[in-house]
């Protein structure tokens, strides 16, 4: 098979014939499973803490549902709080339960 003007430049500086004196497979192996099983926690653990956030969102937009069921009448804003809702991400929560509201005002 006869390469290419791109694929000899490319072999000339990229592969190497002989390997590096103090290359060890082992350590590489090594390190390669090491970063793996790390970044596995770490995606491990940003689910769970995204997991924990869209619950108390939830929870938070289901108990407003609820009131409004009940016949609770205030805005969000006023139900919440500002504080409380900043904590929630404010607008795009807010927005959330404004669509949530008109569902229920059609509903009824």
């Amino acid at each position: 098979m006869k390469l290419t003007e791109n694929q000899l430049r490319d072999y000339r500086k990229y592969y190497v014939d002989a390997p590096d004196s103090d290359f060890s497979p082992e350590r590489n192996a090594y390190i390669v499973e090491k970063t793996i099983k790390e970044t596995d926690n770490a995606i491990k653990q940003r689910k769970k803490e995204y997991a924990q956030k869209v619950a108390e969102r939830s929870e938070a937009v289901a108990s407003y549902i609820k009131y409004l069921d009940k016949g609770g009448g205030s805005a969000a804003e006023k139900y919440f709080g500002r504080r409380n809702l900043a904590h929630l991400r404010g607008q795009k929560i807010l927005q959330t339960i404004r669509n949530n509201e008109i569902i229920i005002e059609e509903i009824d």
